[in-house]
């Protein structure tokens, strides 16, 4: 489930830079979901949203 989840978050990284609708300086941080997924794994599932910040987190 791990792999799936990082290369969707990858691509919609690299969309959104191509977008310029996030800044290349600021690096994506996945403390956030790694806390989910280490708790309920099947979250990896679930949609997620990357913020101003690079923080990428798992949607409910």
């Amino acid at each position: 489930m791990g792999l799936p989840f990082l290369a969707k978050v990858l691509e919609k990284h690299k969309q959104s830079l191509f977008e310029n609708k996030a800044n290349p300086k600021i690096p994506l941080n996945f403390n956030k979901a790694a806390g989910i997924a280490k708790e309920r794994p099947y979250a990896l599932l679930n949609e997620f949203n990357i913020d101003q910040e690079g923080n990428v987190c798992i949607l409910n």
